[in-house]
């Protein structure tokens, strides 16, 4: 059983807190809950039941973990996927999966995307910059928690990681 106090992922929301574990009635039956809220939008609460599925809450990455997934910003670009069906499809399966090494793949193509239009003195496409914005929202979030940081610290880092390696 989580804690009150502890940090941990759920699903789409990314990095959730534990404010309560709370008895809640719903549909005419009261169960013992979790009460969340996601760190990037405080006011809204959440509700998941202590014996639901625990494969839907994750536990937050190591320091060591989190070090480590920070390495990918330094290497290439992966290839990209210029049909939009198909980028949504695995940007989909990306984040339904929570792989973070998978996102964060994801995010360092996008990012290094992003500079090479800039140098052509073009924007990134819409769709590409919204999926830019998720990932890094999630992303950054659970490395800024994870190494006591901040999330405009790990942005910065990574974007100079990103830029230094182009």
């Amino acid at each position: 059983m989580y804690q009150v106090g502890e940090y941990l992922l759920y699903g789409g929301h990314g990095v959730c807190v534990i404010d309560d574990v709370a008895e809640k009635l719903f549909s005419g039956k009261e169960k013992l809950y979790y009460v969340l809220h996601p760190i990037s939008y405080p006011d809204l609460k959440l509700y998941y039941p202590v014996d639901g599925d625990q494969s839907k809450l994750k536990k937050m990455l190591s320091a060591e973990e989190a070090k480590n997934l920070m390495n990918i910003f330094k290497q290439p670009a992966k290839e990209w996927i210029e049909k939009n069906t198909d980028l949504n499809q695995f940007f989909n399966s990306v984040f339904s999966s929570e792989n973070r090494k998978e996102l964060a793949e994801l995010l360092n193509t996008l990012l290094r995307r992003k500079i090479q239009f800039e140098n052509e003195g073009k924007k990134l496409p819409i769709q590409e910059t919204k999926l830019l914005e998720e990932a890094s929202n999630l992303l950054y979030n659970e490395l800024a928690i994870t190494l006591s940081t901040t999330k405009d610290a790990i942005s910065k880092q990574i974007n100079e990681m990103v830029a230094a390696s182009q």
